[in-house]
């Protein structure tokens, strides 16, 4: 951790892997910000290119450097932020660039209001730097609505993330008070955090975008092109299904109230067993049907147990009979039904 010494106004924590083609623009974005209370804290997570070395080329004593074994982004997230010193927080990508006045924007967008968590939409740049025109794999996925925490929340249970990571920008303790990136996660480490935070505080996108968001065919989130890029996708449907297991954790009955309340059977669900009743089969509404299991799930505990099953059956009408020609029969975790296959097909497979 830091020494006690007075620090910046504004921390930037900016990961970086194998971004030897990149970093330099990102580092320069910073350099060239109209407000220079800054520090940068860059964390070179295992590069096995001249990474480090573009990183070691810049003097100005605001950059930091640390380096560690490759760790994934949210330990890298995680470093950045527990090296950091400033009152704020800000992240940035070793591969994105932000606009000239980013901090000074979001500094005084955030001394306006109460506190909360910033974010903007980005531009996009391709590869070489040039504005994107015309439809992206990115597209319509950043957006910038007005949302009250319990209308974010609706909105990341039922549609998934809608804010642009790079573009974040806090109190350092409120991230700190949080709890870290979970280092579990390799994709959707950002969202269950984000998950966590709207359950405390606003969380306040921005339609002025303040970063160009690089496009490429690194990015995590691109779409799969060949069997390692299947692989991701795999491992960001498992990623989503964990995440979502614990979306209700720590929600309180008031938010969990306003944010679902036009899609509750009871919209009273007073104790604890009618909302995990309730919250059992909001999952069952998602079209996922990875999380719909968790819902088929939540309901077979709940069913396993006396006082559970009574609250199924006197409140919501719903038994063992129920739970087996309902989502036992409907969850097609396998799509089997579209390939009209069933157990013993496969067995002879």
């Amino acid at each position: 951790m830091n020494s006690q010494q007075p620090g910046p106004l504004i921390s930037v924590g900016m990961p970086a892997y194998n971004a030897e083609r990149y970093i330099g623009a990102a580092i320069e974005s910073i350099l060239g910000q109209t407000f220079q209370d800054w520090e940068l804290v860059i964390v070179n997570d295992g590069s096995t290119d001249t990474t480090l070395e573009r990183i070691r080329s810049y003097k100005d004593h605001r950059i930091k450097c640390f380096s560690q074994d490759n760790s994934g982004p949210a330990v890298g997230y995680n470093r950045a932020l527990a090296e950091s010193r400033g009152h704020y927080f800000a992240l940035l990508n070793a591969d994105d660039v932000c606009h000239p006045d980013r901090l000074e924007y979001q500094f005084q967008s955030y001394s306006t209001g109460s506190r909360r968590i910033l974010f903007s939409t980005p531009d996009f740049i391709d590869s070489e730097g040039k504005p994107m025109s015309g439809d992206h794999f990115l597209t319509g996925r950043f957006r910038a609505d007005s949302y009250t925490p319990a209308q974010t929340l609706e909105q990341f249970f039922f549609h998934g993330n809608f804010l642009c990571t790079p573009t974040l920008f806090a109190e350092r303790d409120v991230l700190l008070e949080a709890g870290p990136f979970n280092p579990a996660l390799f994709n959707l480490n950002d969202f269950e955090l984000w998950i966590r935070l709207v359950k405390k505080y606003p969380l306040c996108p921005d339609p002025r975008p303040v970063i160009q968001y690089r496009i490429h065919s690194r990015n995590l989130s691109a779409p799969p092109r060949e069997a390692a890029d299947l692989r991701r996708a795999v491992r960001f449907h498992n990623e989503n299904y964990l995440v979502m297991r614990n979306f209700f954790d720590g929600v309180s009955s008031a938010l969990f109230k306003e944010a679902f309340a036009h899609r509750l059977i009871r919209s009273t669900c007073e104790t604890d067993l009618e909302r995990e009743c309730e919250q059992a089969f909001l999952y069952l509404k998602v079209p996922d049907r990875r999380v719909q299991l968790i819902g088929m799930e939540k309901l077979a505990r709940l069913l396993a147990s006396p006082d559970g099953e009574t609250v199924l059956n006197e409140s919501y009408g719903f038994t063992p009979f129920s739970f087996a020609n309902g989502p036992l029969a409907d969850v097609d975790i396998e799509n089997l039904i579209p390939k009209g296959l069933f157990l013993d097909d496969r067995a002879k497979a």
